[in-house]
């Protein structure tokens, strides 16, 4: 598919299908952990938001291993890359604004997704 259509199809699933999240950056580095990053302001864009809990099963390869059940977060969001001017980095936040308690998210990790797309993994956070 080229790029344009894609770009658009992806545009009318946010329309359709897309939740209003506020992106919350946070500075590293140095002495200052979690704090507000001064230099990129907050910013609400919609995204596509999968929520849920995934379960792993796994086992030993040799017998008498371990076999263990790990269950760990599976909440993801896509964004539009160009409507953030900036990129979304490790450790920021992400407030859901449409889901039930408007929950605030901790960036795990980012990938490329598409062209124009960027995946966000989320944890829970305590705050």
């Amino acid at each position: 598919m080229q790029p344009v259509r894609l770009a658009r199809l992806h545009g009318a699933i946010d329309r359709e299908l897309g939740q209003r999240v506020l992106i919350k950056p946070q500075s590293s580095g140095g002495y200052v952990v979690g704090a507000a990053d001064p230099e990129r302001p907050e910013t609400e864009v919609l995204a596509y938001v999968a929520r849920g809990a995934s379960v792993v099963n796994a086992s030993g390869a040799t017998p008498g291993d371990v076999n263990a059940r790990l269950r760990f977060s599976a909440d993801t969001a896509k964004i539009e890359t160009s409507a953030l001017p900036y990129a979304v980095e490790e450790g920021d936040l992400v407030q859901l604004l449409d889901a039930d308690g408007s929950p605030t998210l901790r960036v795990s990790r980012t990938a490329p997704f598409g062209t124009d797309r960027t995946l966000l993994f989320l944890v829970g956070t305590s705050r």
